[in-house]
């Protein structure tokens, strides 16, 4: 019935997978090819064929019933923009490259992995938040950490299991340090084969001063800083040999101290390297637990605060309240101010809600215009006199352009004879549905 740019305007898709999961609830496809989409497309400088991940959502009227389906349909090339976003500076030139695996363990970013150098193969056993080497299905190692991407939809049917995965090749971290452990390891070897050979050679004719420069030779293999080249010699050729010796431990002496610049050096860069991809990980996980319009935490997030509270109420006896929260006539704000007003209206009742709760509550956005709040050790009293200092606070507070804002809330207490954490939060929607079935802009419960 509708579509941007009205692109496939009127056609049939109730075959499609999107639209027929999506009748029953929402739905995430994994990536996948669209070549009739991507022909309608404005855009043809792509590689053929594009991308997409759907995203689908069932739309009901206000008794429950199906009247339609939402589909949005991603462009892929959006991965690129935000990869480039979390590079590291310099990422090129010290060989950092960053992959994208799904479910089924294959390379889905960058595109075309097969014609890369190396034909890349990702490996068999990615464990999320972990760092192993690994060779890639080739001869080359490379240091490879893994980080797990959050769902899209919790408890969804169709998990993507898709995980971000960072490699740098060994030898790029180590190249220094082998190269400078040859050059040492050759030049002893060098100075030995000399010394042996010029004793073996002049022996009874000057004997003692090259016994005198082989004990310094040995010295300097050994790594004694503080030798004294006063060497008794009379021909020209001993002199000129006892320069060149001077000089020589003078070279590796400055070789051993830029060797040992270059380990700390070394272990310097692996840390920052390290601190650098542990913080990538943690923005990783921060970003799959909060909502980017509202900067509230999202439902993962929730989700996870309900079992931590369920959980300590099990062990300390104490009753905690929720709070299910919906904006009254939304759908009438966006379809009258449009979607922006509509988002200024969303992060005004953010905003609002946290300054009516105290320090220890939480408040989460759950959906579209829903908000999910936690108290903790609250009783059926203290959660009614919250709810409506809220209610009262979101009432009195005009966002425009659209004016007065109000909300119906739902109230539920969780008990200790209750099995998990969902069955109070599907209390309080069924309170928060009583709530605006009767009128709006009130407090339902017990």
């Amino acid at each position: 019935m509708h579509a941007t740019n009205d692109n496939l305007l009127g056609a049939d898709v109730s075959a499609r997978p999107w639209f027929q999961h999506a009748s029953q609830e929402v739905y995430v496809g994994d990536l996948h090819e669209a070549k009739l989409l991507a022909g309608l497309l404005p855009n043809k400088t792509h590689e053929w064929p594009v991308r997409f991940i759907d995203f689908a959502s069932p739309v009901y009227d206000e008794g429950g019933k199906l009247r339609a389906v939402l589909g949005a349909h991603a462009h892929w090339r959006w991965t690129a923009e935000a990869i480039s976003e979390v590079m590291p500076e310099g990422a090129a030139k010290r060989k950092i490259e960053i992959f994208i695996v799904n479910g089924n363990n294959e390379i889905i970013y960058p595109d075309h992995p097969e014609k890369m150098p190396g034909n890349p193969m990702a490996p068999k056993e990615l464990k999320g938040d972990d760092s192993t080497f690994d060779n890639w299905g080739g001869k080359d190692s490379y240091l490879t950490t893994v980080a797990t991407v959050g769902e899209p939809v919790v408890d969804g049917k169709w998990p993507l299991g898709w995980k971000v995965v960072v490699r740098q090749p060994r030898s790029q971290v180590l190249s220094e340090v082998d190269n400078l452990e040859k050059d040492i390891t050759l030049g002893l070897v060098a100075v030995g084969l000399i010394f042996v050979s010029l004793a073996w050679l002049l022996g009874h004719f000057i004997s003692r001063p090259i016994i005198q420069l082989a004990k310094i030779a040995k010295q300097v293999s050994g790594g004694d800083e503080k030798i004294q080249f006063n060497v008794s010699v009379n021909s020209r050729e001993l002199k000129e040999l006892n320069s060149a010796i001077e000089n020589m431990a003078v070279t590796l002496l400055a070789r051993k101290h830029a060797l040992e610049d270059a380990n700390h050096d070394l272990m310097s860069t692996v840390a920052e390297r390290t601190a650098e991809l542990e913080a990538a990980n943690n923005e990783l996980r921060q970003l799959a637990r909060r909502d980017t319009l509202t900067g509230l935490p999202n439902r993962l997030a929730a989700k996870e605060q309900l079992l931590h509270e369920f959980n300590r109420m099990m062990r300390s006896q104490e009753p905690y309240a929720v709070l299910m929260m919906d904006i009254d006539f939304f759908k009438r704000v966006n379809d009258t101010y449009g979607h922006a007003a509509g988002d200024t209206v969303l992060t005004h009742v953010a905003t609002q809600v946290q300054a009516s709760l105290r320090k220890t509550d939480f408040v989460g956005r759950i959906g579209g215009e829903e908000f999910l709040v936690i108290l903790p050790m609250t009783n059926h009293a203290g959660a009614m006199s919250i709810a409506e200092k809220v209610r009262a606070h979101i009432e009195s507070s005009p966002v425009d352009p659209v004016g007065k804002v109000t909300v119906s809330i739902g109230v539920s207490v969780a008990a200790l004879d209750q099995s998990d954490a969902e069955m109070a939060v599907k209390q309080a929607d069924q309170y928060l549905y009583k709530a605006k079935q009767t009128g709006r802009n009130q407090i339902a419960s017990l």
